[in-house]
Order: C-alpha cells, then sequence, then structure tokens
C-alpha cells in the first residue's frame, strides 16, 4: 500500500465514523469489508466494498456490494459519494480513471 493509500485509509475511517452517528442503532450486526481501493487522481480514491449486516428490529439480512467515491482536500474528506455500482462511481464527472 502506498503512503498516498495508508493515509487516505486513516483519513477515510475517521470520517465514516463522524458519518454513522445513530445509524448503528438500527443493525444488530453491520460490517464493511474493502474488497478493492483505487486511486482515481491527486483528489479522488474509489473503494469498493461488501456491506454484510442484520437489521436490529427486522433480523433481515444484507449482502450488497457498494462503491464509495472519497474526494479528498488537506487530509480531510470534502466530498463522498455513494454508490450502488462501481461503474457508476466511476461515470462521476470530471473523475480520471
Amino acid at each position: 500500500m502506498t503512503p498516498a493509500l495508508a493515509e487516505f485509509q486513516r483519513v477515510a475511517v475517521e470520517a465514516i465514523d463522524r458519518s454513522r452517528g445513530r445509524s448503528l442503532e438500527l443493525w444488530e450486526e453491520l460490517r464493511f469489508d474493502a474488497e478493492e481501493y483505487c486511486e482515481m487522481d491527486d483528489d479522488s480514491v474509489l473503494v469498493v466494498c461488501r456491506m454484510r449486516g442484520r437489521g436490529r428490529g427486522s433480523g433481515v439480512e444484507v449482502d450488497q456490494r457498494r462503491a464509495s467515491l472519497f474526494h479528498i482536500r488537506a487530509g480531510k474528506v470534502i466530498r463522498l459519494g455513494l454508490y450502488w455500482e462501481r461503474d457508476r462511481a466511476l461515470a462521476e464527472p470530471g473523475l480520471k480513471e
């Protein structure tokens, strides 16, 4: 892993922790496993992950592949795009693969 990706991983985890808030209370179990990290350009990283969980009240199990596009400036996430499909994230205007 490059130093840039290692720093991204640290920053991304902090941003996700802050944004989760009360939504975690809806889940009995919730897990995100990163399957792919791609440096898209100097300011963007695409993370493809598998989300697995079980709803607290419903007991419904979820297993979904998702993509998150992190835009970073000065070591902080300034924008986070969430996508159900990797290709949709890659189609974002101005993104260079």
